[in-house]
This record gives structure tokens, sequence and C-alpha cells, in this order.
């Protein structure tokens, strides 16, 4: 009887895991960008049919609107972010990113552009691409492997601890200075999700507390400082959602995107 039980609860968890990696957090590109989206047809217009590597600015921006998201973003994620964003996507698209402009301090679309418009003038460039960073973090009550262990493991108990679940969305817009002003040229995006599992009593062991990347079986031990844990939790989670949105804009580089 149990072990129809224990199917049914992780039936379970792996639904409510689904539907929070499909709502949570909300795409929030738009807020910045949608007034530079151009008509379909207009996409062809782009000297990206040129082909070449093209000089960029970065702009990494670390949006914390959400409902659950947590607005104290430290340097460290900061940091990290940008300079994944850097290797990525220089690693995997015909983009050198030469220069990292600023962020928008106002979810404002009129007055990041006009920003970026300005900067890209001071800098002399013509392209810019557009990291966003939306974080959802959840924390939950819950029973832990004494050992650390997941997968049949276990044989030491059980121990009360929390897990934070980091949910990261990761939107990438690609923009154009043009005699219309900025365009997009292309966008995509990527979700991802990362756990942090500590002790309730605060305790440190050997097995925690821990972080667990989406699909791997690696552990990674974070700062004993929940604060800085929780940063380190969000700059992963983060990480493993740009990956997936730079795999898709990669794929609509590849079919013709402004060709």
């Amino acid at each position: 009887m149990k072990q129809p039980y224990a199917m049914v609860m992780i039936g379970l968890l792996l639904w409510w895991s689904a539907g929070c990696m499909a709502l949570s957090p909300g795409p929030r590109l738009d807020q910045y960008v949608g007034s530079a989206a151009p008509a379909a047809s207009d996409s062809k217009n782009t000297s990206l049919s040129q082909g070449g590597v093209l000089n960029a600015g970065l702009i990494v921006i670390h949006d914390a609107t959400g409902n659950r998201a947590d607005e104290s973003v430290l340097e460290h994620s900061r940091k990290f972010l940008t300079d994944q964003s850097h290797r990525l996507i220089e690693s995997r698209l015909p983009i050198r990113l030469v220069s990292v402009l600023e962020p928008p301090q106002v979810a404002h679309s009129w007055k990041a552009l006009e920003l970026w418009h300005r900067q890209l003038r001071e800098q002399r460039l013509t392209y810019a691409l557009v990291a966003l960073f939306s974080n959802d973090q959840t924390d939950t009550p819950d029973t832990l492997l004494m050992d650390g262990s997941q997968e049949g493991g276990g044989a030491m108990g059980r121990i009360l601890g929390v897990t934070t679940t980091d949910f990261a969305l990761a939107e990438l817009a690609f923009l154009e200075l043009t005699d219309r002003g900025l365009q997009v040229v292309a966008r995509a995006e990527g979700r991802d999700s990362a756990t942090l599992e500590r002790l309730a009593n605060g305790f440190e062991t050997n097995a925690y507390p821990s972080i667990r990347r989406s699909g791997r079986i690696a552990r990674i031990v974070p700062p004993s400082d929940e604060a800085m844990a929780k940063d380190m939790l969000r700059g992963l989670a983060s990480s493993d959602a740009l990956e997936r949105a730079i795999t898709h804009l990669e794929a609509q580089w590849k079919s013709g995107v402004g060709r």
C-alpha cells in the first residue's frame, strides 16, 4: 500500500512543479521593449542579413515585480549573471559584447528605450542584447533525508527542514538601432528552477545546506548565510534559464531571422 501512495505523492509534486513553472514568474520583457517590436515584415530589413560577428552592448536587468519575487538582489548574483550572459552569448551567437549598458531604474519601455538609444549613440554601436531575469522564490516546510541523498538512500532517516524553490525566467531581446529608433530583431525566453535545502533548526551538516539544479544529481554547497545562499540559488536557476533562452535564440538565428 505504501508504494502506490508514494507514487501518487510524487505525481502530485510533479504536477505542482509543472504548474508553477508554467505560471511563475510572468513575462516582463514587453514592459521594457514593447514599443520597439516591429511588424513581422520589418524583420527582413535588418542588417543581420549581412552576416559576420556583430558588435553589441549588453544590458542585464533583474526584475523583481512578481508576487513572490525577492526584492533584495545582491551584487554576487548580478555580477555572476552578467559574466554568464557575456560568456554564453558570445560562445553561442555571432555577437561580440563590447560594453555593458546601464539598465533602467524604472520599468517603463519608453524610458528604457530612450536610455539605450542614447548610450548606443554615445558608444557608436548599432546593436544591443537585453537579458532580463525574473525570479520567484517559495519556502516550503519539508522533511529531508539526513544523508542528503535523493534516490536509494534515506537509511539514516529524515529530519525537519525547509526547501526554497527558485523559479527563474530569462528573456532575451536583440535590438537594432535604425533610423526609426530601436527595433526588436529577435527575442526568446527560457525557464528553469533550482532548490535550496536547509535544516529547519539552522544547523549545518555535511549534507545541508545544499543546492540542487534541475535535472542534475550533483549538489552544490552554498554559503551558510541564508541571504547569500538564496542569492546563489537565484543566480544558478537564472543561469540555467539563460542557457535555455540562448538555445531558442540560436535556433531562430540559424533558421534565418533577419534574412
